[in-house]
Protein backbone atom coordinates (compact mmCIF):
# COMPACT_ATOMS: atom_id res chain seq x y z
CA UNK A 1 0.00 0.00 0.00
CA UNK A 2 1.24 3.62 -0.84
CA UNK A 3 1.31 6.29 1.57
CA UNK A 4 -0.19 8.77 -0.34
CA UNK A 5 -3.34 8.77 0.87
CA UNK A 6 -4.17 11.61 3.67
CA UNK A 7 -5.13 9.14 6.89
CA UNK A 8 -2.49 9.57 9.51
CA UNK A 9 0.84 7.69 9.42
CA UNK A 10 1.43 5.88 12.58
CA UNK A 11 4.20 3.17 13.78
CA UNK A 12 0.87 0.64 13.06
CA UNK A 13 0.34 1.18 9.63
CA UNK A 14 3.41 2.34 8.44
CA UNK A 15 6.83 0.88 7.14
CA UNK A 16 9.77 3.37 6.23
CA UNK A 17 12.51 1.64 3.82
CA UNK A 18 15.70 2.17 3.70
CA UNK A 19 18.31 1.97 0.69
CA UNK A 20 22.28 1.08 1.90
CA UNK A 21 24.26 1.90 0.02
CA UNK A 22 24.36 5.56 -0.43
CA UNK A 23 21.88 6.29 2.67
CA UNK A 24 23.10 4.15 5.83
CA UNK A 25 26.64 4.26 4.19
CA UNK A 26 29.13 5.65 2.11
CA UNK A 27 31.65 4.57 -0.21
CA UNK A 28 35.06 4.90 1.19
CA UNK A 29 37.35 5.64 -1.25
CA UNK A 30 40.47 5.64 1.22
CA UNK A 31 39.87 1.93 2.45
CA UNK A 32 39.04 0.52 -1.25
CA UNK A 33 42.09 1.64 -2.10
CA UNK A 34 44.19 0.24 0.66
CA UNK A 35 42.43 -3.26 0.39
CA UNK A 36 43.76 -3.39 -3.16
CA UNK A 37 46.74 -2.21 -3.05
CA UNK A 38 47.80 -4.17 -0.14
CA UNK A 39 46.11 -7.64 -1.66
CA UNK A 40 49.40 -9.59 -2.56
CA UNK A 41 47.91 -10.12 -6.38
CA UNK A 42 46.80 -6.96 -6.93
CA UNK A 43 48.90 -7.25 -9.93
CA UNK A 44 47.83 -10.75 -11.39
CA UNK A 45 44.57 -9.78 -10.57
CA UNK A 46 44.81 -6.28 -13.14
CA UNK A 47 46.30 -9.21 -15.72
CA UNK A 48 43.23 -11.37 -15.84
CA UNK A 49 41.20 -8.98 -15.51
CA UNK A 50 42.63 -7.71 -19.15
CA UNK A 51 41.48 -11.34 -20.55
CA UNK A 52 39.17 -10.40 -23.62
CA UNK A 53 36.59 -12.55 -22.67
CA UNK A 54 36.47 -11.64 -19.05
CA UNK A 55 36.10 -7.92 -20.47
CA UNK A 56 33.14 -8.67 -23.10
CA UNK A 57 31.51 -10.25 -20.26
CA UNK A 58 31.31 -7.11 -17.86
CA UNK A 59 30.56 -4.82 -20.77
CA UNK A 60 27.71 -6.99 -21.94
CA UNK A 61 26.81 -7.05 -17.53
CA UNK A 62 26.89 -3.24 -17.84
CA UNK A 63 24.87 -2.61 -20.56
CA UNK A 64 21.96 -5.02 -19.01
CA UNK A 65 22.76 -2.51 -15.78
CA UNK A 66 23.59 -6.08 -13.62
CA UNK A 67 23.26 -5.65 -9.76
CA UNK A 68 26.56 -6.35 -8.36
CA UNK A 69 25.99 -9.54 -6.79
CA UNK A 70 25.65 -10.96 -10.09
CA UNK A 71 29.11 -10.06 -11.11
CA UNK A 72 29.86 -11.29 -7.88
CA UNK A 73 28.18 -14.85 -8.59
CA UNK A 74 28.53 -15.18 -12.63
CA UNK A 75 31.95 -14.22 -13.27
CA UNK A 76 33.48 -16.59 -11.08
CA UNK A 77 31.10 -19.55 -12.50
CA UNK A 78 32.37 -18.79 -16.07
CA UNK A 79 35.69 -18.30 -15.24
CA UNK A 80 36.80 -20.14 -12.53
CA UNK A 81 40.33 -18.34 -11.88
CA UNK A 82 38.24 -15.46 -10.51
CA UNK A 83 36.78 -18.06 -7.79
CA UNK A 84 40.06 -17.09 -5.33
CA UNK A 85 39.27 -13.86 -5.39
CA UNK A 86 35.89 -13.39 -4.48
CA UNK A 87 36.30 -12.44 -0.86
CA UNK A 88 38.67 -9.76 -2.10
CA UNK A 89 35.51 -8.34 -4.06
CA UNK A 90 33.01 -8.76 -1.14
CA UNK A 91 35.42 -6.42 0.65
CA UNK A 92 35.73 -4.04 -2.40
CA UNK A 93 32.13 -3.94 -2.81
CA UNK A 94 31.40 -3.18 0.77
CA UNK A 95 34.60 -0.93 1.42
CA UNK A 96 31.83 1.39 3.10
CA UNK A 97 31.43 3.92 5.97
CA UNK A 98 28.22 4.23 8.19
CA UNK A 99 26.82 7.62 7.67
CA UNK A 100 25.86 8.99 11.28
CA UNK A 101 23.25 11.35 10.74
CA UNK A 102 21.54 8.47 8.87
CA UNK A 103 21.92 6.24 11.81
CA UNK A 104 20.87 9.08 14.39
CA UNK A 105 17.58 9.28 11.73
CA UNK A 106 17.49 5.40 12.64
CA UNK A 107 17.61 5.44 16.29
CA UNK A 108 14.82 7.83 16.38
CA UNK A 109 12.22 6.04 14.15
CA UNK A 110 12.80 2.94 15.90
CA UNK A 111 12.58 4.24 19.51
CA UNK A 112 9.06 5.68 17.80
CA UNK A 113 8.37 2.04 17.12
CA UNK A 114 8.18 2.42 13.25
CA UNK A 115 8.96 -0.52 11.56
CA UNK A 116 12.06 -0.14 9.32
CA UNK A 117 12.41 -2.18 6.31
CA UNK A 118 15.57 -2.48 3.62
CA UNK A 119 15.32 -2.43 -0.08
CA UNK A 120 18.64 -2.72 -1.74
CA UNK A 121 20.61 -3.53 -4.66
CA UNK A 122 23.37 -5.05 -2.72
CA UNK A 123 22.47 -9.25 -3.37
CA UNK A 124 22.77 -11.67 -0.35
CA UNK A 125 26.05 -12.49 -0.20
CA UNK A 126 26.82 -8.99 0.13
CA UNK A 127 24.53 -8.03 2.66
CA UNK A 128 25.60 -10.87 5.09
CA UNK A 129 29.23 -9.53 4.84
CA UNK A 130 28.15 -6.02 5.79
CA UNK A 131 25.68 -7.62 8.28
CA UNK A 132 28.45 -9.24 9.84
CA UNK A 133 30.74 -6.37 10.02
CA UNK A 134 27.91 -4.27 11.30
CA UNK A 135 25.40 -6.04 13.00
CA UNK A 136 24.11 -3.31 15.45
CA UNK A 137 23.59 -0.91 12.27
CA UNK A 138 21.02 -3.55 10.95
CA UNK A 139 19.47 -4.97 14.04
CA UNK A 140 16.23 -2.14 14.07
CA UNK A 141 15.70 -3.88 10.42
CA UNK A 142 12.74 -6.53 9.96
CA UNK A 143 13.17 -7.45 6.95
CA UNK A 144 15.44 -6.97 4.27
CA UNK A 145 14.57 -7.06 0.57
CA UNK A 146 17.69 -7.79 -1.84
CA UNK A 147 18.16 -9.52 -5.20
CA UNK A 148 18.79 -13.00 -5.18
CA UNK A 149 19.55 -16.13 -8.10
CA UNK A 150 15.80 -16.85 -6.87
CA UNK A 151 14.84 -13.79 -8.62
CA UNK A 152 17.02 -13.51 -11.34
CA UNK A 153 19.41 -10.78 -9.18
CA UNK A 154 16.34 -8.35 -10.34
CA UNK A 155 17.31 -5.40 -8.35
CA UNK A 156 16.39 -1.61 -8.68
CA UNK A 157 15.22 0.74 -10.64
CA UNK A 158 13.27 -2.94 -12.17
CA UNK A 159 9.31 -2.16 -11.33
CA UNK A 160 9.28 -5.90 -10.76
CA UNK A 161 12.41 -5.19 -7.72
CA UNK A 162 9.23 -2.93 -6.35
CA UNK A 163 6.29 -4.95 -7.16
CA UNK A 164 7.66 -8.10 -5.64
CA UNK A 165 8.30 -6.47 -2.44
CA UNK A 166 5.44 -4.96 -1.88
CA UNK A 167 3.80 -8.29 -2.74
CA UNK A 168 5.65 -9.89 0.26
CA UNK A 169 3.10 -10.78 3.09
CA UNK A 170 5.51 -8.47 5.64
CA UNK A 171 4.42 -5.24 3.58
CA UNK A 172 0.40 -5.94 3.36
CA UNK A 173 -1.63 -3.37 4.62
CA UNK A 174 0.59 -0.97 5.44
CA UNK A 175 1.23 2.39 4.07
CA UNK A 176 5.21 2.30 2.57
CA UNK A 177 7.65 5.11 2.44
CA UNK A 178 11.12 4.71 0.77
CA UNK A 179 14.33 6.28 0.85
CA UNK A 180 16.92 6.05 -1.65
CA UNK A 181 19.27 8.06 -3.43
CA UNK A 182 19.05 7.45 -6.77
CA UNK A 183 16.41 9.44 -8.65
CA UNK A 184 15.04 6.66 -11.04
CA UNK A 185 14.74 4.31 -8.26
CA UNK A 186 12.64 6.90 -6.88
CA UNK A 187 11.00 7.79 -10.05
CA UNK A 188 9.94 3.92 -10.50
CA UNK A 189 8.92 3.75 -6.65
CA UNK A 190 6.43 6.84 -7.20
CA UNK A 191 5.46 6.17 -10.62
CA UNK A 192 4.33 2.23 -8.55
CA UNK A 193 2.12 4.88 -6.28
CA UNK A 194 5.02 4.60 -2.95
CA UNK A 195 5.26 7.41 -1.15
CA UNK A 196 9.34 7.99 -1.43
CA UNK A 197 11.81 10.55 -0.72
CA UNK A 198 15.00 11.19 -2.54
CA UNK A 199 17.98 10.78 -0.29
CA UNK A 200 19.98 13.71 -0.23
CA UNK A 201 20.96 14.55 3.61
CA UNK A 202 19.10 12.67 6.90
CA UNK A 203 18.38 16.03 7.26
CA UNK A 204 16.20 16.77 4.55
CA UNK A 205 14.96 13.52 5.03
CA UNK A 206 13.85 14.25 8.69
CA UNK A 207 12.29 17.43 7.32
CA UNK A 208 10.57 15.40 4.50
CA UNK A 209 9.02 12.95 7.35
CA UNK A 210 8.04 15.86 9.44
CA UNK A 211 5.66 16.79 6.62
CA UNK A 212 4.07 13.39 6.47
CA UNK A 213 3.09 13.57 10.21
CA UNK A 214 6.18 11.07 11.24
CA UNK A 215 7.16 13.63 13.61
Amino acid sequence: MSSNSCLLLTPDNTIITFDIHGVIFKTDIKLLLKIFWQHPKKYRIIVTFMHPGILLTIARMRYKKSVMEKYLVLLPKKYPQLKQYVPLFLQLFNAQKPHQPTLDLIKTLQQRNYTLHILSNIGEQTFADLQKKYPEIFAPFSYVKVPSPDNGFIGKPNPHMFHEYLHDDITNDKHIIFIDDKPKNIAVAQKIGINSIFFNTAAQVHEHLKKLGIW
